[in-house]
């Protein structure tokens, strides 16, 4: 016998909602089989420096000093819980 006859007598056995299942996945496998996604290479970027990715972030201001900035940053803390305590 061959697989295409037994493919066939064993899905004349089942119930008819089951046949249907077996019909829905032979149609899944169908798509599946013809079904491709092209897929395209991303495009690489360009060699960059810092200053060309982080131009935007220039300051116009007076340097700062670490300890300016951990003096900031720690009135910044002190505001924020200030009222939480």
């Amino acid at each position: 016998m061959s697989t295409e006859q037994l493919l066939l007598e064993k899905w004349r056995s089942l119930p008819l909602d089951k046949q249907q299942e077996v019909l829905d996945f032979v149609e899944f496998l169908e798509f599946r089989q013809t079904s491709t996604i092209l897929l395209k290479p991303k495009k690489s970027f360009p060699a960059t420096t810092l200053d060309d990715v982080a131009g935007c972030l220039k300051y116009q201001g007076t340097a700062k000093t670490i300890e300016d900035m951990d003096n900031a940053i720690r009135q910044g803390v002190e505001e924020s819980w200030h009222d939480r305590s």
